[in-house]
């Protein structure tokens, strides 16, 4: 296999990450490319020959919340004391509790936001590294995505609407089983959309 610049991966549900299935994207000279794979095992075994520079993962869209919240402009020390105060409000654990991921402010004064439990993040991480896979970055789900110029991308994970609407925005949404008409799916996600 060539050498791969970047290996991108939905994880399983944290409770699961060690034996679920694994979707992964990956870019070479050629492009990109995607798989789903049976386990990290599999990934472990098709990602030793191409020696990815560099590993991202977005968490499954189950264990991680994310909002965005209106903040004036304010110091790099000071956004995160901002946001997790508000997340206190809006999370079923301790800020302390919580691996918290912070976006840039976009010229509204609105920053995207995803926060996990740490303990989970940690054993993911972990799951990770025993099977030989050095991460570089922790994503929110719609990451996995690319990037549109124009519109959504948008997938669904077991039950999860993933949808990026640029390069730094985007939500996951719970479905119902009886949703899966795209055109109903779309018209009851774009309210939620920013813009």
């Amino acid at each position: 296999m060539e050498r791969v610049d970047l290996l991108r991966l939905m994880l399983p549900p944290a409770r699961a990450v060690d034996t679920a299935p694994v979707r992964c994207a990956w870019r070479t000279a050629q492009g990109w490319q995607g798989a789903t794979l049976e386990n990290l095992a599999a990934l472990a075994a098709l990602s030793t020959p191409s020696r990815p520079r560099r590993v991202e993962v977005c968490p499954h869209p189950g264990d991680v919340s994310m909002t965005t919240l209106e903040l004036p402009p304010l110091p790099a020390a000071r956004l995160r004391v901002a946001v997790l105060g508000a997340i206190e409000l809006l999370a079923l654990a301790a800020p302390a509790d919580l691996a918290v991921g912070i976006g840039a402010r976009d010229a509204t004064g609105r920053v995207p936001v995803a926060w996990m439990s740490a303990e989970a993040l940690s054993a993911c991480l972990r799951a990770l590294r025993q099977h030989g896979l050095a991460v570089q970055a922790v994503l929110a789900p719609p990451a996995f995505l690319p990037a549109p110029d124009q519109g959504l991308a948008a997938l669904r994970v077991d039950g999860w609407a993933i949808v990026r609407s640029g390069a730094g925005s985007g939500l996951v949404h719970p479905l119902a089983a009886a949703q899966a008409d795209p055109v109903q799916l779309e018209a009851r996600l774009r309210p939620l959309l920013p813009g």
